[in-house]
C-alpha cells in the first residue's frame, strides 16, 4: 500500500465518524426537543384552560395569543379580542382583563452589573395599577444564547402592549 492509499482509508473513517456523531447529535437534540415541547405544554396548559373558560363566559374572542416562559419555569400568556378590544395577560396564579383603553404604558427595565444582566421584567401599567412581569431572575450574559432569548422575550413582550396601547 502507498501513501495515498492509506490516506483514502483514513479519511473514509474521519467520514464515517464524523457522520456517525451526526446522526447521534440529530437523534438526541430531537429527543431533548419532545421533552423541552412537553414540559412548555404541561406548564402552559393550566393556565390556557383557565383562560378558555374565561374567554367563554365573557364572550370573546381570542384571535391575538402570545405564549411565554420566564427563566423559573413560569408561564405567561397574553391573549387579545381585537374586535372587542379586550386583552388579558395570565400566569398560573393571576389574571387581569383590561380594555385596551385601560393599559397607559409598558416598558422594559434591566437591571445591569458590569456585562450581566441581573434581572429583565416588563412593567405595565393598567388604569392606575403598576404589574410587573418578570422574565429573568437570574443574572445571565445578554450575548448567550438564553441571555438572547430571555431579551428578545422581554422585548417582543412589551412590544405587544404598546401595539394595543397604540391602536
Amino acid at each position: 500500500m502507498d501513501a495515498k492509499s492509506i490516506l483514502m482509508y483514513v479519511l473514509a473513517l474521519l467520514l464515517i465518524g464524523i457522520t456517525g456523531v451526526n446522526l447521534y447529535a440529530t437523534m438526541t437534540s430531537k429527543k431533548r426537543k419532545d421533552k423541552s415541547n412537553q414540559s412548555f405544554q404541561k406548564i402552559i396548559w393550566p393556565i390556557e384552560e383557565r383562560l378558555l373558560s374565561e374567554m367563554k363566559a365573557r364572550k370573546l374572542n381570542y384571535n391575538k395569543v402570545r405564549r411565554m416562559l420566564n427563566d423559573q419555569d413560569q408561564g405567561i400568556i397574553f391573549c387579545a379580542d381585537e374586535e372587542k378590544r379586550k386583552a388579558v395577560i395570565a400566569m398560573a396564579d393571576s389574571s387581569v382583563h383590561f380594555d385596551y383603553e385601560d393599559l397607559k404604558d409598558s416598558k422594559v427595565l434591566y437591571s445591569v452589573k458590569g456585562k450581566k444582566v441581573e434581572k429583565a421584567e416588563v412593567q405595565a401599567t393598567i388604569k392606575d395599577t403598576i404589574y410587573v412581569y418578570e422574565i429573568a431572575s437570574r443574572e445571565f450574559n445578554p450575548r448567550s444564547f438564553l441571555g438572547k432569548v430571555l431579551h428578545e422575550t422581554a422585548e417582543d413582550f412589551a412590544k405587544l402592549l404598546e401595539e394595543i396601547r397604540n391602536s
